[in-house]
């Protein structure tokens, strides 16, 4: 119209169209490699290394000697994995925990680098794998000993236990005596006394965590 100048106004949408939305940091700069890493820091691999240690040596005692090295490593591998999805487990029923403590701000689950369903879906094929590969690599009494670890240490002492009493850790604990078990069914495909003993002898070290929660 004559007499009139119409100057353009900017388009809010168009403003609010170029303001971005800030990701985390572990997200942006995720790649292959840090998401592998993600997975292996989930199975607290520190914790995995403690639960191996007893595992070799109880097999060279129930063979008398040095077993097959094959049965070795292939125990050692199954153990690994049922450990490892045991850890994965709990890191994913203590998120919400993790995320108020310093101790834990690292986990993959804290930091975003593993969102809650890839850690959930991880421990579920890692614990699937672990007992199938004790059962048809070593035997099938190895694997339902590997199977009742992991219940024991994510449904006993993650879900129920450690919500309710100070004294978790201890029970908790007897989940990481399981590779004696395992270790002696696997050479001798049964499980004998002197399993029971060293079982028993490690679970009674536990008992000197208990002034650690008191």
């Amino acid at each position: 119209m004559k007499g009139y100048t119409i100057q353009e106004v900017p388009s809010s949408t168009h403003a609010a169209s170029e303001v971005t939305v800030p990701t985390p940091r572990a997200t942006r700069d995720m790649t292959l490699g840090r998401k592998i890493k993600a997975y292996i820091h989930l199975t607290k691999p520190q914790i995995i290394e403690l639960l191996l240690v007893t595992t070799a040596p109880t097999m060279m005692f129930a063979a008398h000697g040095m077993p097959s090295f094959w049965l070795v490593i292939n125990t050692l591998l199954g153990g690994a994995m049922a450990a490892g999805a045991s850890c994965a487990f709990n890191c994913y029923i203590d998120r919400d925990i993790d995320r108020k403590m310093k101790r834990t701000e690292k986990r993959p689950l804290v930091t975003g680098e593993l969102t809650d369903r890839e850690a959930l879906v991880f421990a579920w094929v890692l614990a699937v794998i672990s007992v199938v590969y004790l059962w048809t690599m070593v035997n099938p009494l190895s694997g339902l000993l590997g199977l009742a670890a992991i219940l024991l240490y994510v449904v006993f002492y993650s879900m129920y236990l450690k919500k309710r009493t100070t004294q978790n850790i201890v029970w908790g604990g007897i989940a990481g005596c399981m590779p004696v078990l395992i270790a002696w069914a696997a050479v001798r495909n049964t499980i004998e006394w002197p399993a029971l003993i060293l079982f028993t002898v490690i679970s009674s070290g536990l008992l000197r965590t208990i002034g650690h929660s008191l």
